[in-house]
């Protein structure tokens, strides 16, 4: 128990002395504009633009799929039963 006490005051004193360390605007926007521009980046974006390319490709399949199936029912002749003539 005493162990996790020290634990928590040490990280609790590490926050409080790391709390005015932030990264100014200037230095994040650089830093964006930088990731931007790199090869991962664009590579991340381009995966993320197939993989909504193809679900939207398999959702269209899908419904088509579904329209030519119901056509398919609605145009077959409903049977009659074997009495009525």
């Amino acid at each position: 128990m005493d162990e996790n006490g020290n634990l928590e005051q040490f990280e609790s004193g590490i926050a409080e002395r790391l709390k005015p360390v932030r990264p100014n605007s200037f230095f994040r926007s650089a830093l964006k504009a930088r990731l931007e521009r790199s090869r991962i980046f664009a590579r991340r974006k381009a995966a993320g633009a197939m993989s909504v390319f193809w679900l939207i490709a398999a959702l269209a399949a899908a419904v088509m799929g579904e329209v030519i199936y119901a056509s398919a029912r609605a145009c077959q002749k409903p049977k009659r039963p074997a009495g009525q003539d």
